[in-house]
């Protein structure tokens, strides 16, 4: 052990730089592999903690206090896979606000703050100390995200008018603190919510279900409004409904996407590792086959050579990885504050032993096997041959490029007859630089499609999204309400159009229902087409892979007032629901609800805000609300696409680094070896600027190969690996931005970067005399 720890330590003072590089290369690996696991570990199961924390019901729905209201309950309490329904006061309205530098629209709920609760607590993450006036309690997600503090007023628009509250408190709720789901909960005072009269707020109740799991939740709260439904002959008027599992899946979507592509970069560091280690133990092994020589005519063993050699990397990964991994502990309040602005959930990992065990162990281990698989060849070099420096009196090898046959300039021959004859090195360079440039430009195809073009990523996100949404009051003439909407001013097209949640065997589905899907201005059915008749339906891509189903198969519902089944025309795209939602027409959805009646309009238009205005000027006594649907997704989506910048700034800030360690130590160790030749060079000669210009032609053209060759393959292969990180959340048809610039770019700024690095270095070239390079 005593040998191996002198042999280690020989190696690291006669090879600093070959120590560094790898010391960087782990600290990368273990700085992005560890925020990467800590991602897709600690912070998907802080979700789960924080839902077991505040007791959160498996599912939560929200109704009308209406006469239907009482024989829900009634049935829900009698099921027998329910543990406990408890229910709340609500006052609720839909409405507009401004969140950010945007507006959005949610079904707003009030609750009584003071009203004792068991299931679905809530958490004060922070309040005034003293009273004021008309206080109301906000989700966190309001500071996070929506550049609300405590104190500021804040104001809900409805048709009906205007109500403003200032904020005392910012609460995390489960279900109600995410714009993205649609409803939003706000707390009040006992005495405040006791006598509130706000313009177009109702009363409602929320019921929470507790039971088994989400799926058995769902079920019995699917089976209650049916069966209420048929005894009553009506309709159950649902406001809003979800489960655990979908609320869940929902909030960590952004930081599993942020996960995979962490991890995946910290593999390709690791491969690049994998070929610089087989490079430098190579070298060593060449340069150093004197001194193993001696070794072994001193009685150390090939395994004592190897080992230490495999030590040398080893030790090195370990401290490098430890310390990365500790970095990436600086960087996570920056990333902690992004996902909550997303989720409205606080999180705070702390330190993760087993993830940080995993990270470095996991390393350290892939780089002792590929070292030791590297210096096994030591063993085929025999002692004598050793000794003798491996020294061959042949080279059956034939020569590049030879001078002799061979036009162009000399000091561009040399430099490529160098760099083909040292094929091995040269192949490094450049299949490093591939990979390395191949994630940037990936990444960089990444952040402009989901951020060049913000109507493109919301098509590509979720799917059909209209410009305004029109919902007409209870009575209204909503035939004549479409044909008034229709001849306004920058109206393109107007229809009635509903979306409806149902739980179908566990699984909330999202019904899109109009007269004729074809009004739609965007397709969304990836596979097929969409349905026309009464007996067809296009599903979700996460609905046709839960129920397995197909384009052309048969799909079976037991939703209404009885089994139903539906020819499956098409498979669509989208993440509105998580992908759960399918697609048909006004006639068959009223196989599944033959009291159902359009109350919802839908409206393209090119200055949506101005449509919005006018629809609440003219149509005000038929309407209960009209939204800006285009706004309210942009501040739904604002929060996952938050930590896309971030992640394409630190892929390509890792590129920069990797591409300057792994040329700047293939240039600086192969000068070193080769001062000799460079010395006869000058010798005879040759000039420090024409030394500089083989030293140059070289490396950059394998720099430039691998560069080009890694935008090549990412430009095709970009959108099919995006769509497979977004396939999970139903999304198949993936649009990517078409600039060509960071395809350009990028390897461009790649080959400029390696050639001032290999001009850098050569430079040391100069500061030896010819005498001193020979003489060495």
């Amino acid at each position: 052990m005593r040998a191996i720890t002198l042999l280690v330590r020989r190696d690291l003072r006669k090879r600093p730089g070959q120590a560094v590089a790898m010391l960087v290369m782990a600290l990368l690996a273990g700085f992005l592999a560890n925020l990467g696991l800590l991602l897709g570990t600690s912070y998907a199961s802080n979700l789960g903690d924080q839902a077991t924390a505040l007791n959160a019901p498996e599912a939560l729905a929200i109704v009308h206090d209406s006469p239907a209201t009482g024989p829900v309950l009634d049935r829900l309490r009698a099921d027998s896979d329910v543990h406990r329904v408890e229910t709340a006061p609500l006052w609720t309205a839909p409405v507009s606000f401004p969140y950010g530098t945007d507006r959005t629209s949610a079904d707003l709920t009030l609750y009584d703050v003071d009203a004792p609760v068991d299931l679905g607590r809530r958490t004060i993450t922070e309040r005034l100390p003293d009273p004021i006036d008309n206080p109301i309690w906000a989700p966190a997600v309001l500071q996070a995200a929506g550049h609300y503090d405590l104190g500021d007023p804040i104001t809900f628009e409805s048709v009906s008018g205007t109500v403003t509250f200032r904020i005392a408190a910012f609460v995390e709720d489960t279900y109600g603190g995410t714009p993205g789901f649609g409803s939003l909960a706000f707390g009040l005072p006992a005495a405040d919510f006791a006598q509130f009269e706000g313009p177009g707020f109702v009363r409602a109740v929320q019921v929470k279900i507790a039971a088994a799991n989400a799926t058995v939740a769902s079920e019995a709260w699917s089976r209650a409004v049916t069966g209420a439904a048929t005894d009553l002959g009506q309709a159950v008027p649902v406001i809003w409904s979800g489960n655990l599992e979908i609320i869940t899946m929902a909030t960590s979507m952004s930081s599993g996407i942020f996960s995979a592509i962490l991890i995946a970069f910290s593999a390709l560091i690791v491969v690049v590792a994998a070929v610089v280690i087989r490079f430098l133990l190579r070298n060593v092994i060449t340069v150093d086959l004197a001194s193993i020589g001696v070794l072994r005519a001193t009685g150390f063993t090939s395994g004592t050579i190897v080992t230490a050699l495999t030590a040398t990397f080893a030790v090195c990964t370990l401290v490098a990885s430890a310390a990365g991994a500790g970095l990436s502990y600086a960087v996570l309040p920056l990333l902690r504050d992004t996902l909550r602005a997303q989720s409205g959930m606080s999180w705070d990992p702390g330190f993760s032993w087993p993830v940080f065990a995993a990270t470095v162990g996991g390393l350290v281990a892939m780089v002792a096997l590929i070292s030791a698989a590297s210096a096994v060849r030591i063993r085929r070099i025999s002692t004598i041959s050793a000794l003798a420096g491996g020294l061959t009196t042949h080279s059956f090898r034939a020569a590049p490029l030879p001078l002799a046959t061979s036009r162009g300039p000399l000091t561009v021959l040399l430099g490529l007859k160098t760099a083909l004859g040292q094929a091995g090195q040269t192949a490094v360079i450049a299949v490093t630089v591939a990979i390395v440039t191949f994630a940037a430009v990936f990444s960089f195809g990444m952040s402009g499609t989901l951020l060049g073009d913000r109507d493109q990523a919301v098509q590509m996100l979720a799917g059909e999204v209209e410009d305004v949404t029109v919902l007409a009051s209870p009575g209204a003439d909503v035939p004549a309400l479409v044909s008034g909407v229709r001849e306004l001013p920058g109206v393109e097209r107007a229809f009635t159009s509903s979306v409806v949640p149902i739980s179908s065997e566990g699984s909330m589905i999202m019904f899109q229902i109009t007269d004729d899907p074809s009004q739609w201005r965007y397709d969304p059915v990836y596979e097929g087409r969409l349905p026309r008749h009464a007996n067809e339906i296009a599903l979700g891509a996460r609905t046709a892979d839960l129920e397995g189903v197909g384009v052309g198969d048969l799909w079976t519902t037991d939703i209404g007032p009885g089994p139903q089944e539906f020819l499956v025309t098409g498979v669509a795209t989208g993440a509105r629901n998580m992908g759960r939602f399918a697609m048909l027409t006004t006639g068959a959805f009223q196989r599944l609800d033959p009291a159902f009646t359009h109350h919802q309009i839908v409206a393209y238009a090119a200055d949506p805000a101005t449509v919005v205005s006018e629809i609440r000027a003219r149509f005000a006594a038929d309407i209960d609300t009209v939204n800006d649907t285009h706004s309210s997704i942009n501040v739904e989506l604002s929060g996952y696409l938050a930590a896309v910048p971030a992640t394409a700034t630190t892929i390509l800030v890792f590129t920069c680094i990797v591409v300057a360690l792994v040329v700047g130590l293939v240039v600086t160790t192969m000068l070193v070896q080769s001062r000799r030749e460079l010395g006869i060079q000058k010798a005879t000669g040759f000039t420090h600027r024409q030394l500089t210009g083989q030293t140059l032609w070289t490396y950059v053209p394998p720099v430039a190969l691998g560069a080009l060759a890694g935008a090549a393959v990412a430009v095709p292969t970009t959108a099919p690996l995006l769509g497979a990180l977004l396939r999970s959340i139903g999304v198949l048809k993936v649009n990517i931005a078409t600039s060509p610039v960071p395809a350009v770019a990028i390897p461009l700024a790649v080959i400029v970067l390696a050639a001032a690095i290999t001009w850098v270095s050569a430079r040391r070239i100069k500061e030896v005399s010819a005498q001193a390079l020979v003489s060495e």
